[in-house]
C-alpha cells in the first residue's frame, strides 16, 4: 500500500481506494462486515479523557450488519489505532 495519510484523504476515493481500505481492514484483523470511521481527538478526549496516542490516528470499528444506526458509542472494544499510513494496528482494548 502506498504511503498515504489515510485519514487525511479518507473521503477522497480517487486517493484512498476500496482496495486500500480492504488491505487496511485485513491487516488489522477486521471482519468483512466491519467498517471504519474517523475518530477525532476531541471525541476521544470526551470518552477516554486522554488524547489519541502520539503518532497514531484513531478509528471507530462499525458493525455494518446493524443497518442504519444514527449513533455510535466509543468504548475500548471498538477503537482501533493505526499510524497515519495504516501500517501498525492496535486495538485500544489490547493496549
Amino acid at each position: 500500500m502506498p504511503n498515504i495519510n489515510l485519514q487525511e484523504f479518507w473521503e477522497d476515493h480517487s486517493v484512498v481506494t476500496n482496495e486500500m481500505v480492504d488491505s487496511l481492514k485485513k491487516r488489522c484483523g477486521l471482519q468483512p462486515y466491519e467498517g471504519l470511521m474517523i475518530v477525532k481527538n476531541s471525541n476521544h478526549m470526551k470518552t477516554f479523557h486522554t488524547n489519541i496516542p502520539e503518532n497514531m490516528v484513531a478509528w471507530l470499528i462499525v458493525d455494518r450488519r446493524l443497518g442504519n444506526m444514527s449513533g455510535y458509542y466509543l468504548h475500548d472494544d471498538n477503537i482501533l489505532y493505526t499510524d497515519p499510513f495504516g501500517n501498525t494496528c492496535v486495538r485500544k482494548k489490547d493496549m
